[in-house]
């Protein structure tokens, strides 16, 4: 297989794309490696990119998404003019973009990726391309072609064109001058750099070679003609030492001759149905669902052996075994049948991950099957991309432009072809717009002088970028936007912090203007890249380290120390994806300078922008995260309000409440401070009213208590300042006999027969609240410790206790998770407790260091 590295051509392509932010039209004639180019570039590049194509099946074999899918475009024409387009039929600039539907997770992929690749770019219409320009820059607010995103397109015009159906056609006629990606206003206003391959790898022989660029460039002489008629056999029938395919125009011609053949054969019919799973369109499916095959079928291969290189996609071979596992194949010259294997195909969906800021591919669906088809015909359709050792060109229908270019150039030699009909000189159709697109390409010693020169602007922009803080200032802007926006419901130390990292931020980028206005100047005389610029050189690393220290101790430090904490989860995320974003930018500005402390090296500079991981500060915001058991702990207690804080935590995930629906930030403090010890005294706590008394209360209490018992503590309620008046609860019924407490109803309850999850159920109540109420009745021996908790899950729990010398309910729950309930945990401890087997202290002091 050929590298990269072994084509002058292949590698200017490659340095273009990795060196320098110019979009390229990667070309070539059949069988020059374009496809082996995109599956190394993939492998090897570290700008973020997605790979796109305009077909389902394009976009499988690329490895990528539809175009479609991915930017939701609409499947009517685009006409790119604003106005207002109330029909399906048509799109306009203003409908396309008012019909968006992105997320914000989708609007952050699309800004932060630096490379997007089209395969199959012959395929694409001039409209589509349109629709993705206005696309992209409304989402990343850059009105610089494609948003300012390096574009590769990848493919050869002279094969399939656009699909345009007339009345289509009619709509778009007035703004395009053809069909064709290049005809794109986006494209026509700013051409991709053309380079063309040109080393053909599928075929050797020189006449063959010559006859094939004549059928291309629609310059087909009579000689060649003369020499491609030469392989007319209207009447010929293959050997069987040879496995001829035939090559048709039409899907249902290609699918009559495999279904005979299969017929037509002796002995068993085999199927084999496709595991389909998750999201994976029919249209879509890379093989057949229901394949079905006999001893003596011919199959051709849709996929390369990319482990034992047996086979590649496209080779011809025949079934000889076959069972309901398996398949064999042998195919010509190869001395033993390929045994084949089911192999996958996955349908994926680019996003970014939030916390590694990485665009990521996931996986949507998957399509398992045998990488096998029917191989006695196929439509020239389906064959592009494939090569052929042998094949028989059924020519007999109408051609379209670039119909007989793929059809003859699958074909690895002239000998291995077969025409059941003859070609006419007018079969040979090249659409003039193509040949004339193709006029501009240039030659290699052209586009390396381009080449070195778009490096040069590429490197000047990334060090400019390098002493560029617009972006950590818009960002520090919104988080005090976002502040600004709910109140003080983060918090009153919220607003002052906000304003402060403006402030930082706008002193920062005015520092960084100096540095820019000085690089701008030296720009204007330089004729030095600036990686062997020795005055950039000296400049940039003497900057580095002063910025490096104000990013590092100034304000990522803010950033990941900032007070504002709300109750809301809605409010949280909102507040944190702008902190991520301020985060992003201050931790790939810090990125860069460091990068540059020892020396301006442009490759280093663009790795350093895929290394930014923000999990951090994810969760600061919201109060029912695990990160705040520290930053709480400004508490008299802060062991039991961490103990409190878990337990919020543990009832939110039960009973799927927010947390301000069962204790928020402020009544968790109350209760840490105050220590409560009634529900009467509940009541007197922010937050808590007499529906989550009832609710939540006896657990609440429950920890309180045995905090309070442990360290000898009493209740500080009287120091509570402006207590609130409750209506307290009367103790008699009304014809005077005493009230029952809620543990004596729960157990009066269990008593005629009703289960914990029914008693909950009846008095509303969750069901860790009425395992509360069990734990002293099985302590004393009233009920059985099985009713709270088995005993298999009993003598676990004890035997981490034991184990890890624990003195706190938290290593019960860390091992087991939610095998064990909160209550369940605790009466472990109280009744190993009260065997004498540990001394419990259920309170453990919070680490120094919570990282």
């Amino acid at each position: 297989m050929q590298t990269i590295s072994d084509n002058p051509w292949l590698q200017l392509a490659h340095d273009f794309v990795m060196q320098t932010n110019q979009s390229v039209f990667l070309t070539g004639k059949a069988g020059t490696g374009k496809t082996t180019f995109l599956k190394q570039l993939k492998e090897s590049c570290f700008k973020q990119l997605a790979v796109v194509a305009p077909t389902g099946v394009a976009a499988i074999n690329a490895g990528g998404t539809t175009i479609h899918s991915f930017f939701q475009l609409p499947f009517a024409p685009y006409i790119p003019v604003a106005f207002s387009a109330n029909n399906d039929e048509v799109s306009s600039q203003q409908s396309l973009i008012a019909k968006l539907k992105f997320n914000r997770e989708k609007r952050e992929l699309l800004q932060s990726l630096d490379l997007l690749i089209i395969d199959e770019i012959s395929m694409v219409r001039c409209d589509t391309l349109d629709a993705i320009d206005a696309v992209l820059r409304h989402v990343r607010n850059n009105q610089a072609p494609f948003g300012g995103l390096q574009m590769l397109f990848i493919g050869d015009m002279y094969q399939l064109p656009p699909v345009v159906r007339d009345q289509e056609w009619q709509l778009l006629r007035e703004y395009y001058s053809g069909p064709f990606f290049f005809n794109s206003q986006v494209v026509q206003q700013h051409p991709p750099v053309y380079i063309e391959l040109q080393t053909i790898y599928r075929q050797s022989d020189q006449r063959f070679i010559q006859l094939l660029n004549e059928v291309r460039n629609n310059a087909l002489t009579q000689e060649g003609l003369s020499l491609l008629n030469s392989r007319y056999r209207p009447d010929f029938v293959p050997s069987e030492d040879h496995n001829f395919i035939t090559l048709t125009t039409h899907n249902n011609k290609a699918d009559a001759i495999n279904i005979e053949a299969l017929v037509n054969l002796p002995g068993e019919m085999f199927s084999y149905k496709a595991v389909v799973e998750g999201d994976f369109n029919e249209r879509s499916f890379p093989a057949e669902e229901n394949l079905q095959l006999k001893v003596g079928a011919q199959v051709m291969f849709l996929k390369n052996d990319t482990i034992s290189k047996s086979y590649y996609n496209g080779k011809i071979g025949v079934v000889v075994s076959l069972d309901e596992d398996s398949v064999k194949v042998q195919c010509e010259g190869d001395r033993w049948p390929i045994t084949v294997e089911q192999d996958i195909w996955t349908n994926v969906q680019y996003s970014l991950n939030r916390q590694t800021q990485q665009v990521e591919e996931k996986e949507l669906g998957s399509f398992t099957q045998f990488p096998l088809r029917l191989a006695w015909a196929v439509t020239i359709h389906k064959s592009q991309g494939l090569t052929f050792e042998h094949a028989i060109i059924d020519a007999a229908a109408s051609f379209s432009a670039g119909q007989v270019y793929v059809a003859l150039s699958r074909c690895k030699s002239l000998e291995g072809m077969v025409l059941l009909t003859k070609v006419p000189q007018s079969a040979v159709m090249v659409d003039r717009r193509v040949q004339q697109f193709a006029a501009g390409g240039k030659q290699m010693d052209e586009l390396q002088r381009f080449f070195g020169s778009s490096k040069m602007q590429f490197q000047q922009q990334l060090l400019m970028q390098l002493f560029d803080g617009e972006k950590l200032l818009s960002a520090a802007k919104s988080i005090q936007r976002v502040i600004q926006e709910h109140g003080e419901s983060y918090g009153e130390l919220a607003h002052p912090w906000s304003e402060a990292l403006v402030q930082q931020c706008h002193e920062l980028k005015d520092t960084a203007a100096k540095f820019q206005q000085q690089l701008k100047l030296h720009f204007a005389k330089a004729t030095l890249l600036p990686e062997t610029d020795e005055w950039i050189q000296q400049r940039v690393t003497k900057g580095a380290a002063w910025f490096a220290g104000k990013l590092e101790d100034e304000i990522i430090a803010s950033i990941k120390n900032q007070p504002a904490i709300t109750d809301s989860k809605e409010q949280a995320e909102e507040l944190e994806a702008a902190l991520a974003k301020a985060f992003e930018a201050s931790k790939q500005w810090l990125q860069f300078v460091q990068v540059v402390s020892s020396g301006f090296d442009a490759h280093q500079m663009m790795q350093a922008k895929s290394k930014i991981n923000i999990s951090e500060i994810v969760g600061l915001a919201y109060s029912g995260s695990s990160k705040h058991t520290q930053r709480l702990s400004d508490s008299p207690h802060p062991v039991l309000l961490r103990e409190l804080i878990e337990l919020r935590n543990a009832i939110c995930e039960q009973t799927d409440k927010p947390v301000y629906m069962v204790a928020n930030s402020v009544t968790l403090q109350e209760l840490a401070k105050y220590l409560p010890q009634t529900s009467e005294d509940l009541l007197q706590v922010k937050g808590f009213g007499e529906q989550k008394v009832k609710q939540f209360g006896d657990e609440f209490l429950a920890v309180i208590k045995t905090y309070c018992e442990f360290h000898q503590l009493e209740s500080a309620m009287h120091t509570m300042e402006g207590s609130r008046p409750t209506k307290r609860k009367a103790k008699t019924n009304e014809d005077g006999s005493p009230k029952k407490n809620t543990k004596q109803i729960s157990y009066d309850l269990w008593k005629e027969g009703k289960t914990i999850a029914e008693i909950a159920a009846e008095r509303s109540l969750t069901a860790g609240t009425i395992e509360g109420h069990f734990t002293d009745y099985v302590l004393n021996g009233e009920v059985p410790r099985q009713l709270l908790i088995p005993d298999a899950l009993f003598e676990k729990a004890a035997a981490i206790v034991k184990e890890l010398s624990a003195t706190s309910m938290t290593p019960i729950k860390e091992k087991l998770g939610d095998e064990i309930s909160y209550a369940q945990a605790r009466l472990v401890m109280q009744w190993l407790s009260k065997a004498g087997e540990i001394v419990t202290n259920p309170f453990t002091p919070i680490p120094s260091n919570p990282d």
